[in-house]
């Protein structure tokens, strides 16, 4: 199996996330990274980067309104806040 890690990662820290309703704190971290790359590390699995493909590459395999969304979410631009999106909360 093939393993694709960036890098990049560690700066996905969503903070919380909503989980069967509830909000928790979000299960992808930088430090659930670094466990898992120690964990392959002693399992001697090769890790990868990732590498750049063209946009028709990527058109070839992905519908065109898709790759946006992704690219102006890699921008920070997608979506709103959590509490933006769910909110107001009601207690």
């Amino acid at each position: 199996m093939r393993i694709i890690h960036s890098p990049l990662h560690a700066r996905h820290d969503g903070g919380i996330e909503l989980h069967r309703g509830e909000l928790v704190p979000s299960f992808e971290t930088p430090a659930r990274v670094a466990y898992i790359l120690s964990a392959l590390d002693r399992a001697a699995m090769p890790v990868e980067t990732p590498r750049e493909f063209a946009p028709e590459a990527l058109l070839r395999v992905h519908d065109a309104g898709f790759v946006d969304f992704l690219r102006i979410d890699a921008a920070g631009l997608a979506l709103p806040e959590l509490s933006r999106l769910c909110g107001p909360f009601r207690t």
